[in-house]
């Protein structure tokens, strides 16, 4: 009895040495035992992981982590087992809060093998000489502990400072460019310095884009190893780096090596809007465009290079290229016609490798001034900032202008007291007349016409900016006479200030 008590003392004090990793109580423990450690039962509920995982690689003198946790509460113990088969305890019956967790940190010290680590939580205390029992025998921990306990096991590789051999990985026909959401089989050799096949190694992969079929595979009996990539989805041109890895063995150093290739996005639809889409030019009269591209997503292109074209007139410029808006403008210079002409213009864009050619288009008729030269049609155009006319007897009170058009244009501007009147001769009895004006009010304000001193038109016009297509058009039929007839404009402003800005008067019958 005393015997025992003096075995149990010592015994005790042993153990406490062993929490520490300096020079614990050691003994042997058959090698047929540690050889069935894998294969004790384990439970959920216990974890028990060195810092560089299950199976990490050491050398003697690297420091090394165990991590445990618990999710039940108990009594832990962490048993060491060395490669040559020595036991020492590192914790012993230590108290877990269920969802608590502990580090251990010590040093590893040799031999060059395999280091197991067992941890063991029980409901109650282990009697120390029950716990040494359970050390030597693993295999039977449950008939020696009872079955209400939760064993984890982990394991390290321990190997000595040692050169080795390289190794090197090679891509084997890596496409350079697939398209979005393709499917391309990735293939890697692994092999030693002088090409010899190293089999059944771990590659892992990884991959900036896309995805893969697997993130670790093993290489063949001829060094291969394969994986099936998919290609992102991309409206844009993506560049994707595949890398695949080999972290190196006992024999073999590591290896990496990288692959690249362009994910081509397939040409995107554009859209080329041209405003104004419709117009009406006076002869060697200017207009400004303004030509809009942006992709079927609805955003902008900035940078691309349009083309412009006429059947007739001239631009400014032939190319433009888009700001940051996606937009190109451009001036327009209608031709110098006697009659009346169709004008045609397209904007072009030619396409990139990114996006597909479009086409803008707009519409417009230019007037000549010659149809006016005789009787039945007399017109007033200031557009070109000089009065041009057939009127007789032209008297006019009013400022020449511009601004009030859409067009870079002159008007002239009546102000309170202002007024344009002419007069025009009839040779024979009309049943048809009328005065076409081209005008806005730079404010609201009230415009009379008066023909033969009798008043045609009152009515009140609207402030904004002129447009070409934009014409009021008073009947004169009802105050015509043969021989000398007399027209007169008065504008009469509503808000003070305000102007009326004519551009343009046609007289017709």
């Amino acid at each position: 009895m005393r015997y025992w008590r003096w075995y149990l003392v010592l015994f005790v004090g042993l153990l406490s040495w062993a929490s520490a990793w300096g020079e614990p109580f050691t003994f042997d423990v058959a090698l047929s035992e540690l050889e069935e450690i894998p294969r004790v039962e384990t439970s959920p509920f216990v974890s028990i992981e060195p810092d560089r995982g299950n199976f990490g690689l050491y050398k003697p003198g690297d420091p090394i982590v165990l991590s445990l946790a618990s999710e039940r509460d108990g009594y832990v113990s962490v048993f060491d087992y060395s490669p040559q088969g020595e036991a020492r305890i590192l914790r012993n019956n230590e108290f877990f809060v269920a969802g608590s967790s502990e580090k251990i940190c010590g040093t590893v010290t040799g031999p060059e093998g395999t280091e197991r680590f067992l941890m063991v939580l029980t409901p109650r205390r282990i009697p120390d000489r029950l716990l040494v029992e359970a050390m030597r025998r693993p295999t039977k921990l449950r008939s020696l502990l009872g079955e209400d306990i939760h064993v984890q096991h982990c394991a390290i590789t321990v190997t000595k400072e040692r050169v080795l051999a390289p190794s090197f990985l090679r891509f084997d026909r890596v496409p350079q460019e697939v398209a979005p959401g393709a499917r391309v089989r990735l293939k890697v050799f692994l092999g030693d310095e002088v090409g010899n096949a190293l089999v059944n190694r771990r590659i892992q992969w990884e991959v900036s884009a896309g995805k893969l079929d697997r993130y670790q595979t093993f290489t063949n009996t001829s060094g291969f190893s394969e994986v099936w990539y998919t290609a992102p989805a991309s409206l844009e041109d993506q560049e994707v780096t595949i890398r695949a890895s080999f972290d190196g063995d006992m024999v073999y150093g590591s290896s990496l090596e990288e692959a690249r290739l362009i994910v081509r996005a397939e040409r995107m639809l554009t859209v080329l809007e041209l405003s104004p889409k419709a117009f009406h030019l006076g002869s060697g009269e200017v207009i400004d465009f303004v030509a809009a591209l942006q992709d079927v997503r609805g955003k902008p292109l900035e940078g691309e290079t349009l083309r412009w074209r006429a059947n007739m007139g001239s631009f400014e410029q032939n190319e433009t290229v888009t700001d940051a808006s996606g937009k190109a403008r451009n001036r327009f210079f209608a031709p110098q016609v006697e009659a009346q002409e169709s004008v045609e213009i397209q904007v072009f864009f030619d396409g990139t490798a990114r996006f597909s050619a479009s086409q803008g288009y707009a519409s417009g008729t230019v007037s000549g001034v010659g149809i006016y030269l005789g009787e039945g049609f007399y017109f007033l155009d200031v557009s070109n900032g000089r009065v041009k006319t057939n009127l007789e007897n032209l008297v006019y009170q009013g400022d020449i202008g511009k601004g009030f058009s859409p067009n870079p244009v002159f008007s002239l501007l009546l102000a309170a007291g202002g007024f344009v009147e002419g007069m025009f001769f009839l040779s024979q009895p009309l049943q048809e007349g009328a005065l076409c004006l081209w005008g806005k009010a730079e404010d609201r304000g009230t415009l009379r016409v008066y023909v033969n001193g009798k008043l045609g038109f009152a009515g009140e016009v609207q402030g904004g900016r002129g447009g070409p297509l934009e014409v009021q058009i008073v009947s004169l039929a009802p105050f015509l006479e043969l021989g000398k007839n007399t027209v007169r404009i008065e504008f009469e402003p509503v808000v003070r200030g305000a102007r009326y800005a004519l551009q343009r008067i046609l007289v017709v019958f």
